[in-house]
């Protein structure tokens, strides 16, 4: 859906029309300080019904405005501080820098203005066209259409239409798409239109047709406003006072009372319902967030908004999850009120500054202040957070480094409601003993992490804790992270793939609510081989497989309630070991060179009532206790498992299918080379797991 900016400006224009070309020109209103620079000739003041014409410039000062009438009645209006020039014989207008506003007529043949890097052909249209050479080029369509093209490079053009607004810098090479401006409130604002200043464009029926075209639009939901404005020249986006104040009086101040918001009774920035609970105040557009974004968490946010530009002090809203405002979801995304891992991080503190857009960019370190306010900081998307080096126009380094000089946060929630979080290849986000949370609750959202040996992707947090949920998927390709804690859960898969390296001091809890895969190459660990840590893997509704990747811990738990549980061409060492599938049909399978070794003990069950331990292909368990349960245990034919203490080995099960006690078709249990009699006991009699 498009936005439509009600856009307060107070634009200058200059324009040009020709019958055949443009060889004079009239003054017909000067306002303040206007002036005539013919070429080679000193200039001099412009006065109404004077007539221009020869290779001549025309200049307005401040506080000053112009117009200036063709023969065939193309009109040009020049705003403050503008200076354009007319080619005698061309239909050429060069704008130097400046506003003008350009009318011509309907059939009336055309005209081009012409600035460093683009050229904008005009034929029958109104548009306004401002030029800085040092800083943009901005061109509004008022009603009509105009063919831009960058001036070294024809191939390279846009069509833009009434009510589109086009902002560029002026050696771009692109040109960008444009956004919807609100015509209705630029005709009444700008004072290149202003009826007690000039005379009608006398184009008036054509004027009113781009305004009704843009009501229909909205009425059929293409467009709906925006509380952005542009106050005047320039690129640089603000919000109105009354909003702000809005803003402020539901987002920033006590909430305690629960007023009413904008929308009447019960309708605060949370949107409907009548319990006046409070609600983050959505900022819309697509934030970027880089060495340049300034936010003070009191909380207020500078920062470039696509494709507004450059957002000065936009307000976002304090959350107290302890104090009245909802759960997470509630308060963000207006959800039902689930309560989920996220908040019990958030009620760890009571006071956090939250930001609400609808996309996010993130490329670079930010300026952070917090000593108005609160340490704890989120970032919130409607739709989608990428974490990358590179948007557009906007390049940085591509990291967060939250112990940086003026960042002082002690936590930083990164949460995208519907389309998930993107942390691209050679993104990183380091510190020390922060808490970082990725959060995408959407059903569709994945929490997607990707690197690759030369774009090191890389949370690292050696004193800190990571937390990442997916309302799908989480996704962890070749991502590195080095914390004190990690908690990853996922509503559907979670796959560890491609070399990825997790290492946590403390404890590392993964869960889905389907299944986990961790493959290629890719480890789990404890940052040093002392830290006493945990490990639990659960995947509560399908397979739990780990293949070709290695697991280190002082507790691993390996858990699949709802499948199987695979483990092939692995390593897992630990001081204990405890592995099982819950499903009432599953196996527990190990296979390929896969060793598990722990200090005390290792346990591998399969404790569904049809469930089954099965070793395809050669294995070591290596542990001064070993114990295999399930109602069926099985060595593949031609397989051996190496039991490296056969004396503390024990297997309880029905249905023995390994040859050690009774010579059959299966493979056995082995150690030092030779078979031994298994220590074997009925499936009911396996001690707790």
């Amino acid at each position: 859906m498009k936005k439509i900016i009600p856009v307060l400006v107070w634009l200058l224009a200059s324009g040009a029309s020709f019958a055949a070309v443009f060889k004079e020109a009239e003054v017909t209103r000067t306002i303040n300080d206007v002036r005539v620079l013919p070429d080679q000739r000193p200039p001099f003041a412009a006065k109404p019904g004077q007539i221009i014409n020869g290779k001549t410039s025309v200049a307005t000062g401040v506080q000053s405005r112009a117009e200036l009438r063709f023969p065939d009645k193309t009109i040009t209006r020049l705003g403050a501080n503008t200076t354009f020039r007319l080619e005698e014989g061309t239909r050429n207008i060069d704008l130097d820098r400046g506003v003008i506003l350009l009318q011509v007529p309907k059939q009336m043949g055309g005209a081009t203005v012409r600035t460093a890097a683009v050229t904008a052909a005009v034929t029958g249209t109104t548009l306004l066209v401002e030029y800085q050479p040092d800083g943009y080029i901005k061109i509004i369509v008022l009603e009509g259409s105009v063919d831009i093209f960058l001036k070294d490079d024809h191939s390279t053009f846009r069509t833009i239409n009434a009510g589109d607004m086009l902002i560029m810098k002026p050696d771009s090479k692109i040109i960008p798409a444009p956004v919807q401006v609100d015509l209705e409130r630029l005709q009444k604002t700008s004072k290149l239109l202003d009826p007690k200043e000039f005379a009608p464009l006398g184009n008036e029926r054509h004027l009113r047709g781009a305004l009704q075209g843009q009501d229909r639009q909205m009425k059929k939901g293409e467009l709906h406003k925006t509380a952005f404005l542009i106050p005047g020249r320039g690129t640089r986006v603000n919000l109105p006072n009354e909003i702000r104040r809005e803003l402020a009086r539901f987002g920033i101040r006590d909430r305690d009372r629960r007023a009413p918001g904008p929308g009447g009774p019960g309708d605060g920035p949370g949107g409907p319902g009548g319990s006046g609970t409070p609600r983050a105040p959505r900022i819309p557009g697509t934030a970027v967030i880089t060495t340049n974004t300034d936010i003070v968490t009191n909380p207020h946010i500078s920062t470039a908004i696509q494709p507004y530009g450059l957002v000065d002090r936009a307000p976002g809203a304090f959350y107290q999850p302890n104090g009245g405002d909802g759960v997470f979801n509630q308060f963000f995304y207006r959800r039902d009120a689930t309560f989920t891992e996220i908040d019990n991080l958030m009620r760890r503190q009571n006071r956090w500054a939250g930001f609400l857009f609808d996309d996010i960019y993130i490329l670079g370190t930010p300026n952070i202040d917090s000593s108005p306010g609160s340490r704890h900081l989120v970032l919130a998307a409607v739709n989608k957070v990428t974490l990358t080096s590179s948007f557009g126009d906007f390049v940085d380094l591509g990291m967060w480094d939250l112990d940086a000089a003026g960042t002082p946060i002690d936590s930083l929630v990164i949460a995208a409601g519907k389309d998930g979080i993107f942390m691209q290849a050679g993104f990183s986000i380091v510190g020390s003993s922060q808490t970082l949370a990725l959060y995408a609750p959407g059903n569709m959202a994945d929490v997607s992490m990707v690197g690759d040996p030369y774009k090191l992707t890389v949370v690292d947090l050696q004193q800190g804790s990571f937390l990442a949920h997916a309302g799908r998927d989480v996704l962890i390709d070749g991502a590195r992270i080095f914390t004190k804690a990690t908690e990853i859960h996922a509503d559907r898969d979670v796959v560890i793939s491609k070399g990825a390296d997790l290492a946590s001091s403390s404890r590392m809890d993964i869960s889905s609510q389907r299944s986990i895969m961790i493959t290629s190459s890719s480890q789990l660990r404890r940052l040093a081989s002392t830290d006493p840590s945990s490990l639990h893997l659960d995947a509560r509704g399908g397979d739990l497989t780990i293949t070709n990747s290695s697991l280190d811990a002082g507790d691993v738990f390996l858990e699949s309630q709802g499948g199987d549980l695979t483990m092939i061409d692995s390593t897992i060492t630990g001081d204990a070991i405890r592995a099982r599938t819950l499903s009432p049909n599953g196996t527990l399978l190990l296979g390929g060179n896969s060793s598990l070794t722990a200090v005390n003990a290792i346990k591998l069950y399969a404790q569904g009532s049809n469930g089954q331990v099965r070793f395809a292909g050669p294995v070591t368990l290596s542990s001064p206790s070993t114990v295999i349960a399930g109602k069926t245990v099985t060595v593949d034919p031609g397989v051996s498992v190496n039991v490296t203490n056969a004396a503390g080995f024990k297997v309880y099960t029905d249905n023995a299918q390994f040859s050690n006690n009774v010579p059959n078709i299966y493979g056995d249990f082995r150690t030092g080379g030779g078979t031994f009699t298994v220590n074997q006991s009925p499936y009911s009699g396996r001690p707790g797991f």
